[in-house]
């Protein structure tokens, strides 16, 4: 339909941008609304798991991490809002952004020993596993 629109025009006319952005978005609803699926590297070492996740236009503190059972959620939400005082505001549209991201945890974890830390657009999760208790296959047995 679109695509239709644009082959009716004559080659020769004046192209007017505002009818043509009102033209490329009129048929996209929501498109400031953005939900994305950030990268994540996950790596893991004798004393716990690693987790790099890059998002690079949040902040922190848009940011929210929860750890329950043995569920880790990332989730985030950034609402932009601009305004240009100089120009004629002819439309005006909200963007947001947001994602969340789940993972299954082992069993092997320390709740309690997980930091997290968030540096130049990358998220950076430790998480500690519990220290493996050491296996004594012989045990000396009382005689009552």
């Amino acid at each position: 339909m679109l695509v239709s629109q644009f082959k009716n025009r004559p080659a020769s006319s004046i192209i007017n941008f505002d009818e043509l952005f009102d033209e490329l978005f009129a048929h996209r609803p929501n498109v400031a609304n953005k939900s994305f699926m950030p990268a994540v590297n996950i790596s893991e070492s004798e004393s716990g798991y690693h987790l790099d996740m890059a998002i690079p236009s949040f902040n922190k503190e848009e940011v929210k991490i929860k750890v329950e059972k043995n569920l880790l959620t990332i989730s985030g939400e950034k609402k932009e809002e601009t305004t240009d005082e100089t120009k004629k505001v002819k439309r005006k549209e909200f963007s947001y952004k947001s994602f969340s991201r789940s993972f299954t945890l082992p069993e092997n974890i320390e709740l309690d020993k997980v930091e997290a830390k968030y540096e130049n657009g990358i998220l950076n999760i430790n998480i500690a596993k519990k220290e493996a208790q050491k296996e004594n296959n012989a045990i000396e047995v009382k005689i009552a």
